[in-house]
């Protein structure tokens, strides 16, 4: 009997796949999606969902998804690293998110933010 290694579990403050679809409001070419999420280190993943929360808003806000981009565009582009747009504007109650979310190393996956927990909590309620 083999034994599996412990690194094959996933770190308890990862997200996966499926959080970053449930979170990305135009879902098309899933299986691309995947394949750039896979190209990602744990902690650009975390950080993509993070960025994710507020262009969420500013995209939904604006309301016309055919302009919203692909996700494996959006990750193969890294644009979870962009800046938001100058007329973004958070409620006062909603700290930035991915604007102070920047791992000390490249490999560190820090703890999921409160926020994003609960947004996923939400959607999966809502879904399900």
């Amino acid at each position: 009997m083999e034994l599996v290694a412990s690194n094959t579990f996933p770190e308890p403050n990862a997200v996966e796949f499926s959080d970053f679809w449930l979170l990305y409001p135009r879902r098309v070419a899933r299986k691309a999606a995947l394949q750039a999420w896979d190209k990602l280190k744990p902690a650009q993943q975390m950080q993509a969902c993070v960025a994710l929360m507020d262009w969420r808003t500013i995209w939904l806000q604006r309301g016309d998804v055919q302009f919203i981009p692909h996700a494996a565009t959006w990750l193969n582009g890294e644009r979870f690293d962009d800046e938001l747009p100058a007329d973004f504007v958070r409620s006062k109650a909603a700290p930035a998110s991915h604007s102070a979310f920047k791992p000390d190393a490249p490999t560190a996956v820090a703890p999921m933010p409160d926020k994003l927990r609960v947004m996923l909590a939400e959607l999966k309620r809502r879904q399900g």
